[in-house]
């Protein structure tokens, strides 16, 4: 049986938080979704009652106007009721023209009221994502196991941190220093896209950090991984005399476990964005390897 079928095989069973926890919640969420458009629609089909009414009420006042006797009486009266209704049918024409403008201010600012509230609901659902998110990174920092390491010290073993620096990452690559699209690098999972947006963060966390330790990040992210333990070795590649000055520098970077736990709290594995490998590679990762056990085990 190989290694990822050994993980399949123990993997446990996990809960799609995308789904609904319970059928009832759903279609108790249907009826109040249903409710609601119904009381949408009722209240935008009075409105267009009302417009359709106005609309009507103009139009009887007008031909009541129209229709008005205005031959009757003496030639001076006749020529007064002629003036009135000409007045009349002007007014209401300029407060037919004021009505529309100011309904279309109405409007107008209707729909940037709809925007604004669709905004707000979005930024909500945003939020609640990032919680979620934050709450799930905790979660899986309190239980991220550390039982390779142990087994490798119980057994005499030491491990060699292959790419300390992110394959150049905490060196600014990606992030200060653009990566031609030539390179073989370029096309690296955590160095694409949204995910090297995401990594980025990632990055400012430990420059802040580093300004704290007055060292340089690449400077200490190797002086983090020489204080887990004098059996673990890191192995920054280089081929410039300037950054291996700037790697033996992180000897001289002194971390205490409270400074340890506080970078490992601000920049967790979990929230790393991408496979550590090329797609290519990545199914010959150690997670995958059929090593037999000791016949001690």
């Amino acid at each position: 049986m190989t290694g990822s079928e050994k993980e399949n095989e123990n993997e446990l069973p996990r809960q799609n938080r995308f789904s609904p926890i319970e059928f009832g919640e759903e279609q108790h969420m249907d009826i109040q979704e249903n409710f609601f458009k119904e009381q949408m629609m009722k209240i935008h089909k009075m409105t267009e009652e009302k417009e359709k009414k106005f609309e009507q009420l103009f139009q009887v006042e007008r031909e009541k106007a129209k229709q008005a006797d205005i031959e009757s009486g003496t030639n001076e009266e006749r020529i007064h009721r002629k003036e009135e209704i000409a007045r009349f049918i002007d007014k209401q024409i300029k407060g037919v023209e004021e009505f529309e403008d100011e309904r279309e201010e109405l409007i107008h600012a209707h729909k940037v009221k709809k925007l604004e509230l669709k905004k707000r609901q979005m930024m909500e659902e945003v939020e609640l994502e990032k919680e979620f998110d934050a709450a799930l990174t905790r979660l899986m920092q309190k239980f991220t196991p550390s039982k390779f390491q142990v087994s490798g010290r119980e057994l005499g073993i030491g491990i060699v941190a292959y790419s300390p620096l992110g394959r150049g990452f905490f060196g600014g690559k990606g992030v200060i220093e653009s990566l031609p699209e030539n390179i073989h690098l370029a096309r690296h999972p955590r160095f694409i896209g949204e995910n090297l947006e995401k990594n980025k963060t990632l990055y400012v966390r430990v420059e802040n950090l580093a300004k704290k330790h007055q060292c340089s990040p690449a400077q200490l992210a190797l002086t983090w991984i020489l204080h887990k333990g004098n059996d673990v070795v890191p192995i920054p590649g280089t081929t410039k005399i300037k950054n291996l000055d700037g790697n033996i520098g992180a000897l001289q970077v002194k971390l205490t476990e409270e400074d340890m736990k506080e970078i490992s709290d601000l920049v967790s594995e979990v929230e790393v964005a991408g496979s550590r490998n090329f797609v290519t590679t990545d199914k010959f990762d150690w997670k995958y390897a059929n090593t037999p056990l000791p016949k001690s085990a």
